[in-house]
Order: C-alpha cells, then structure tokens, then sequence
C-alpha cells in the first residue's frame, strides 16, 4: 500500500473532477472535465 507521501509524487490524470458541499439549504455540485468550464448544479 503506497504512503501518502508516495501518492503526492505521482501525477494525476483526471477524466473528471466532482466536489459536493451544502452551501445553506442547497446540495452543490461542482463537475469539471479537462478543457471545459464548470458547471455546477444545485438541489434544494
């Protein structure tokens, strides 16, 4: 099993990136694939 230190020295090759977060009363989404803007949804 490879250490933390082991993974940061390995690049990353992302096809997508998602972060969710509750931002008040809403679920927030953010989606991002490479060479693309953001698009964030929104779920109350």
């Amino acid at each position: 099993m490879a250490s933390w230190a082991q993974f940061e020295k390995e690049a990353a090759d992302l096809a997508a990136l998602m972060i969710t977060s509750v931002e008040g009363d809403e679920l927030v989404a953010r989606l991002w694939h490479p060479g693309h803007p953001v698009k964030t949804f929104r779920r109350k």
